[in-house]
């Protein structure tokens, strides 16, 4: 959480989520600023892991890359 008090760490964050890449992250579950407002974006798909899930969720984030890096334009 200490990078989030960075303007500039917060400033390159938001240019990169604004870019066209596909971007993997692991953020805080419980959160205010920025990590907060990267959590409303509608282009952001969130996924909590558990021990329960994690196998099946690599399946899941694999796939959904997968189909985002062979779109056509």
């Amino acid at each position: 959480k200490m990078e989030c008090m960075s303007e500039k760490f917060c400033r390159l964050i938001e240019e990169l989520l604004n870019s066209n890449r596909v971007v993997i992250a692991i953020i805080a579950l419980k959160s205010s600023g920025i990590i907060e407002g990267i959590k409303r974006r509608d282009d952001v798909k969130l996924f909590e892991i558990t021990e329960k899930n994690r196998g099946e969720l690599l399946k899941t984030l694999t796939d959904i890359c997968f189909k985002v890096l062979t779109k056509e334009p």
